[in-house]
């Protein structure tokens, strides 16, 4: 809390180089034009509200060190949310600049992540937006949210956990991205203690009680490593310091154990003057400690996107406990503790045009754009706020950053839609991998295509992008549409065929599209697709028709009795290999071969699947979807999965009997799978491959005359 609100106290906490007479007037303006506008409001707790925007403005000044507009924003962002202050008069008074960064965060003042999934996601859109035209507008938004989360005891408790949690999943993670470092922690850190306090305050006492051990192991450590330094006449400065505890939390949590076997609660900063320095540490601290495979990672060769730059390392220190260390120079450990403002800062012309950090907030709102459905569009939100990052190289030397777990076709997509479309492989460091292989920092990726390949729904299993995974969902709806839409074609054109009409012919005419407009839509396309999905049915439609035409419908002439049978017996008939250019599938929990009795059963967006009439889940079936089928003349070639259960008696010698038929017969064994049942027998499940249904009997019949067997059934499961 600020006791000492006063301008003076303001000014003094703006780096000096910031402040010219001009600057000062400006501020003094803003701080005077706040107080005045929010005079006699109060907030929950009691206190004077202009305490607020002053708090926030000097946090930005303080600790996120933002530019001299960014505290005047903050001292008039609640003027238009909360007073008669409108726009145009902060705009007049303060200029264009100011005003377009306070009428960003007013949009921003409703922003709540606790609502519907809509509105969520036109929320985290409303943010998107604001942060790529002004990331200021988002830093210090989050500036308000730690100062609100500073005094939340005021606020009742359930409102209190709704805050936390908001905080944990939203705002700590953006104070993140944006390198806010410092301020993500202390998010985090009462974010934790409001949600689980009884965890919170145990582990605070667990890590309090550690405190004498841990400054003394501190303090030991970094003697250590001035020393080591110092001898090679390096000068550094060395910050040890015990991790915060939601990073130990966390730990124990994902490693599931208590404090005691936390290795690496400690954590030291080593501060040098240049990168050559943070490297020549790091070889010297290689050399005094045992480095840990694997647990290296250069930030400073591959900077994070949020502008972070470090070496990291893990060593066995003394008495054999894990030490992290982190290396940076000076200028490091401001963009690492201030974020992208001290970057900007070390930029010769001082704008907060800078587009870097802009990439990942660029391609959220891309992502927006792409998605319809607002739950599947969060989820990709959260997933790239929380991410790892990992960076791997191009075979023309570009670094690409993707999540920790990318695999090559995330690779792909990130370079173009098209690439990721056309991936049957890849090579990684001159290696053929899989497109399901994780990929590791400092690998080279080179992409295989084909012109024939196509996206498959099993590659959403295992992207870890959320623009491939996009990418990949944008082109299975599309070719799930036109799958969709090429069917419903023929349904429509086989029940215009038995009236006499050619729906090709019929499409050209006004009538037509008079039908259309009557079943609400405006593309013949748009229609064959409602007929697949059930919505409109092919017979409803030609009548529909029938009436726009001014004729008579037939089946209003028919007996009701044999009306109902025409309806049930209307669709059209197909040929299993049949309706062109459409996927045809055969059902995996009845497998129909040639010589059965089918039917084709239109799956959304995914062709037609070939059923056995007597399937078990034919009668749930949409009668609207069912289409009957019939087998074209097999190539001889052609081989279809049937399952064979026998029961037989528990004997030896009996499993190579049953095996020897079906070896007789050419068949192939594709599975086998035997179990014994209570009352002694023995139940065989055989997946064979056969031509029909002929050749299916034969090995039944056979099967049926060897000593033993009890009974041998065509399985369904």
């Amino acid at each position: 809390m600020v006791k000492d609100v006063t301008v003076e106290k303001l000014l003094s906490a703006i780096p000096p180089a910031q402040l010219n007479p001009t600057s000062k007037e400006l501020i003094k303006k803003a701080y005077l034009f706040s107080e005045k506008g929010h005079e006699g409001q109060k907030r929950r707790s009691g206190e004077a509200f202009f305490q607020h925007p002053f708090r926030v403005a000097l946090i930005l000044a303080e600790e996120v060190r933002l530019d001299v507009l960014s505290v005047v924003a903050a001292l008039l962002h609640d003027l238009v949310e909360d007073t008669k202050v409108t726009i145009d008069k902060v705009k007049e008074e303060f200029g264009e600049e100011v005003a377009l960064i306070v009428d960003g965060l007013t949009k921003l003042a409703h922003v709540h992540f606790r609502s519907s999934q809509e509105k969520q996601a036109e929320n985290f859109r409303k943010m998107l937006l604001a942060m790529s035209k002004d990331l200021r507008v988002v830093m210090i938004k989050i500036a308000d949210r730690l100062d609100n989360i500073r005094t939340i005891s005021s606020m009742p408790e359930v409102k209190r956990r709704t805050i936390s949690r908001e905080t944990l999943e939203i705002y700590a993670p953006l104070a993140y991205r944006l390198g806010m470092g410092k301020v993500k922690i202390e998010l985090e850190e009462i974010a934790f203690s409001q949600l689980n306090p009884e965890k919170y305050n145990k582990l605070k006492k667990e890590i309090l009680t550690r405190h004498t051990v841990h400054q003394k192991f501190i303090e030991e450590v970094r003697r250590e490593i001035l020393k080591v330094c110092y001898a090679q006449d390096l000068k550094i400065e060395c910050q040890g310091r015990v991790k915060h505890l939601l990073s130990v939390a966390r730990k124990m949590e994902r490693q599931n154990v208590d404090i005691d076997q936390i290795y690496d609660v400690v954590a030291f900063r080593i501060l040098t003057k240049s990168v050559l320095e943070c490297y020549e540490v790091l070889g010297l601290m290689h050399a005094q400690w045992r480095p840990l495979p694997g647990r290296f990672k250069d930030y400073i060769a591959m900077p994070k996107p949020n502008l972070y730059q470090s070496l990291h390392t893990i060593v066995v220190g003394p008495r054999a406990q894990m030490v992290e260390i982190q290396i940076r120079t000076e200028q490091m450990h401001e963009v690492a503790e201030y974020g992208i403002a001290a970057h900007w800062k070390y930029k010769e012309s001082g704008t907060f045009k800078d587009t870097g950090p802009l990439e990942w907030v660029n391609r959220l709102v891309e992502q927006r754009n792409e998605t319809e459905n607002p739950h599947e569009f969060i989820s990709n939100v959260k997933a790239d706020l929380f991410v790892e990052d990992i960076y791997v190289f191009t075979p023309n030397g570009d670094v690409l950053e993707f999540p920790d777990g990318a695999t090559p076709l995330d690779f792909a997509y990130t370079i173009h839609t098209e690439l990721g479309h056309r991936t049957t492989g890849a090579i990684v460091n001159g290696k053929v991998v899989s497109l399901k292989s994780h990929l590791k920092s400092g690998d080279c990726v080179e992409i295989i295509t084909s012109s024939k390949a196509r996206p498959s729904r099993d590659w959403l299993k295992f992207v870890k992008t959320t623009r491939a995974r996009q990418k990949i969902r944008t082109h299975l709806r599309a070719e799930e549409r036109e799958i969709s839409s090429e069917i419903g074609e023929q349904m429509l054109e086989s029940a215009f065929r038995k009236q006499g009409k050619s729906l090709s012919r019929e499409v050209e005419k006004k009538e037509f599209s008079d039908l259309l407009s009557r079943v609400g839509l405006s593309e013949v396309r748009e229609l064959f697709i409602e007929v697949v999905y059930g919505k409109l049915a092919a017979p409803d439609v030609l009548t529909t028709y029938q009436k726009v035409l001014g004729e008579e419908d037939e089946t209003e002439q028919q007996p009701k009795a044999r009306r109902k049978k025409a309806r049930k017996g209307f669709q059209p008939r197909i040929e299993v290999s049949g309706i062109q250019n459409v996927l045809i599938r055969y059902a995996h929990c009845c497998n129909p071969i040639p010589g059965d009795d089918i039917l084709g059963f239109v799956t959304r967006g995914r062709g037609v699947t070939i059923h056995r009439t007597d399937c078990p889940r034919v009668p749930d079936f949409d009668e609207k979807r069912v289409l009957e089928a019939r087998w074209r003349m097999a190539e001889k070639e052609d081989l279809h999965h049937a399952m064979i259960k026998v029961l037989t008696e528990d004997a030896p010698g009996l499993l190579y009997e049953m095996s020897k038929v079906m070896t007789d017969a050419a068949v192939n064994i594709t599975k086998a799978r035997v179990t014994t049942t209570t009352a002694g027998h023995a139940e065989n499940i055989f997946h064979v491959q056969v031509h029909d249904l002929q050749e299916l009997n034969v090995i039944i019949d056979k099967m049926e005359k060897l000593k033993g067997v009890i009974s041998v059934n065509r399985s369904q499961v």
